[in-house]
């Protein structure tokens, strides 16, 4: 018998209708938090960058540090909501989240800048792991999906406008004012769900090594760029890196609840889909980082035209997503409808001329030029034309190799 409707809502579907829409709203508006505050801060950054005299190369620490502590403390959060219950997790990662954006908005200089969006990201995972739990998966990822799209081209919109009258740091608290109703309503409306396990395990070491062994390779190339191959700093941090991903596969191996399932990627087609799905994801990710700097910037226009056009790019995987849901089913839509956004966008912008250009040694140019403080147009525009021609490409693969994986394991 199929699960019913309510079955699929987790801890929610013991309650009456009318408090359970507003529970959802509640879940709805934590994810709606979350695409708001990314791309408001995107559009900030220029101005963040000039403000701090800093070149690309450290303001992109405010997005890089966010997403790592956010991703590689997403399974930690699961384990969590074991141990604290989905009501306590929840509203504890909305406080983390409001006090990390005040913070940033507050913040006197990069360092504490960077240290606030670390905050942040921790209430973002807190956040998401505990809204899946309380709405259940099924339910929980289009729902995060649909609240995240609106919330990013809301974002747009709004960061572009208070970022280019007020300036960057009351963008931070744009999400202020919602985190602070959703943290009162919660109190009132989420059930109370006690503890399933207090005893359950966290694999808080492999996500501490995941998470520092990404850092560090990233933090390498970006020192290396800026002292040289002479230096010992870039080859003092790639070590660490390395040392940190090489300890993190022996330890998952004896974790318990391991935050990587190894034993998963040896499944025909699954670990193509996530390689592709990685690399899919680390070009969107430079893209959507890169794109103010580029249409500010470089191309000259005013903020609020730059959030406009950005404000494309969800609004795209919105229309786009559920109709594309019988390719992508397997890993979600939004991913191809995300990228072709990202390829609209690039039509809109007029970077299609450098798709001419020669694709490894643009490619190559332009990943050494981006971490400069000055942004080459040749470089830019190249690097920006090809990486739209293959995140739509790369979402397909993933997409392919999702489906493969589906059909052996049934």
């Amino acid at each position: 018998m199929p699960p019913t409707a309510s079955a699929d809502l987790g801890p929610l579907a013991a309650l009456e209708p009318k408090r359970r829409w507003w529970c959802l709203a509640l879940v709805a508006a934590t994810a709606f938090m979350v695409g708001l505050d990314f791309l408001a801060v995107s559009l900030a950054l220029p101005r963040m960058a000039l403000h701090f005299g800093v070149g690309i190369t450290l303001a992109s620490k405010v997005t890089a540090v966010y997403l790592l502590v956010g991703v590689c403390l997403f399974p930690v959060g699961k384990g969590l909501v074991r141990r604290m219950g989905h009501k306590r997790l929840l509203l504890w990662g909305v406080g983390l989240f409001w006090v990390g954006s005040l913070l940033c908005g507050l913040s006197p200089g990069m360092g504490e800048l960077v240290a606030a969006r670390a905050v942040q990201g921790l209430g973002a995972a807190l956040m998401g792991a505990a809204g899946l739990a309380l709405v259940g998966p099924d339910r929980g990822l289009g729902l995060a999906a649909l609240a995240g799209a609106l919330g990013a081209m809301a974002g747009a919109v709004l960061g572009a406008l208070v970022a280019g009258h007020l300036g960057w740091r009351p963008v931070f608290w744009l999400s202020l004012p919602l985190g602070a109703a959703v943290v009162l309503a919660g109190l009132k409306l989420l059930p109370a769900s006690p503890p399933a396990n207090r005893e359950s395990s966290l694999d808080l070491v492999g996500a501490l090594l995941l998470m520092g062994g990404l850092y560090f390779v990233i933090s390498a190339l970006d020192l290396g760029k800026a002292h040289g191959p002479a230096d010992l700093r870039p080859w003092l941090s790639l070590a660490l890196g390395v040392g940190c991903l090489a300890t993190l596969l022996p330890w998952e191996r004896r974790a318990p609840e391991p935050i990587v399932l190894l034993t998963a990627l040896r499944e025909r087609g699954l670990a193509w889909g996530l390689a592709s799905l990685f690399c899919w994801a680390a070009l969107t990710g430079a893209a959507l980082f890169l794109l103010p700097f580029y249409l500010i910037d470089l191309l000259g226009l005013t903020t609020l035209t730059a959030g406009l056009l950005l404000a494309l790019v969800p609004a795209t995987a919105l229309l786009l997503g559920r109709a594309l849901g019988w390719l992508t089913e397997a890993w979600g839509s939004g991913h191809l409808a995300l990228s072709l956004g990202l390829g609209a966008l690039a039509g809109v912008v007029g970077v299609e001329q450098a798709f001419s250009l020669s694709l490894p040694g643009s490619l190559v140019r332009g990943g050494v030029h981006f971490t400069q403080a000055g942004l080459p147009l040749d470089a830019l525009e190249a690097a920006f034309g090809h990486a739209f021609i293959l995140i739509p490409a790369l979402a397909l693969a993933a997409a392919a190799c999702a489906r493969l994986s589906r059909r052996v394991r049934r």
